[in-house]
């Protein structure tokens, strides 16, 4: 059995740190923050049948200040939008305090590419997918940094993108880019709420990594 009084590592360790080669120290180890901006997976949530929506809480710590959500969805029916909500003391903020904005184009099979773009001020989500379809083979892709969720200076802000089979038009492609914040208050977030504004979701997985 190996553990870490074992392994002579030079520090104490820390929340999030990895073990680094370092000849100097004892046993040639030390506890050492990632390099780069990534840092580990904190939370997956997996949905394999309908579900009204998908609730994620208690994710967020000191150890990391801003958070990575990378995900998929799929709906049964057309022309729905994957809508987020903040959760705060482990309840879901729905009143009209959110506000979003995205641009973005999709393309057809004519291969024409249409602008698409709007925002919304007082809004009870933020959409960060718009007009899926139904399509099995496609889905609807996504991923989303948050900004500070623990911080209570300032409003918690996102940014996404989001790719999607669109009933604008048979086999149409929307890309968005965009922004959302919920400006009713600073309070710090303990979650997240996903779900669909029409219907039940039929399979999501959620992946949620913390960035150092």
């Amino acid at each position: 059995q190996v553990d870490e009084s074992k392994l002579k590592i030079s520090n104490a360790p820390t929340n999030g740190y990895f073990l680094s080669a370092q000849s100097g120290g004892s046993g040639g180890m030390t506890w050492a923050e990632a390099g780069g901006g990534m840092g580990a997976l904190v939370h997956t949530s997996t949905i394999s049948s309908n579900t009204s929506n998908i609730v994620i809480d208690g994710i967020f710590s000191s150890t990391y200040k801003n958070y990575l959500i990378v995900g998929m969805a799929r709906n049964d029916t057309s022309d729905v939008t994957l809508e987020m909500r903040y959760r705060q003391a482990s309840s879901t903020v729905t009143d009209s305090s959110y506000r979003r904005t995205w641009n973005g184009n999709y393309g057809t099979t004519s291969s024409t590419v249409s602008d698409y773009g709007s925002a919304t001020y007082g809004d009870d989500a933020i959409s960060v997918i718009n007009n899926m379809n139904s399509n099995t083979y496609s889905g609807a892709y996504f991923n989303i940094t948050l900004f500070n969720p623990l911080g209570t200076v300032n409003y918690k802000n996102i940014m996404f993108q989001s790719i999607s089979e669109s009933v604008n038009a048979p086999k149409s492609f929307m890309n968005l880019t965009g922004n959302g914040l919920y400006y009713g208050n600073t309070t710090a977030l303990t979650g997240l709420e996903f779900y669909l504004s029409s219907e039940q979701i039929a399979e999501a997985t959620i992946k949620i990594y913390g960035l150092l």
